[in-house]
């Protein structure tokens, strides 16, 4: 069994003022071919790198606050 505690990652802070932990894939103990899901902890203000592709999916799960989230041509307010 593999585990991903995330009080024992310590993830890795960005420019772009957030703090990302990886919980499956990246930089995660536990490795997968198409999927990927961290934790992540935005600064006020702060927010993702320039417009980017993942080879894998992602799962967002807002805790609190909001954000925008953008797919292609769309993008929605979360």
């Amino acid at each position: 069994m593999i585990v991903a505690d995330l009080a024992q990652l310590p993830g890795r802070t960005f420019p772009a003022r957030r703090r990302t932990q990886n919980l499956v894939g990246g930089a995660s103990p536990i490795q997968t071919k198409s999927f990927c899901m961290g934790y992540v902890t935005l600064e006020p203000g702060g927010g993702q790198v320039p417009w980017h592709n993942q080879e894998s999916e992602e799962v967002y799960f807002i805790v609190s606050g909001a954000g925008e989230v953008c797919l292609g041509s769309e993008r929605r307010t979360l």
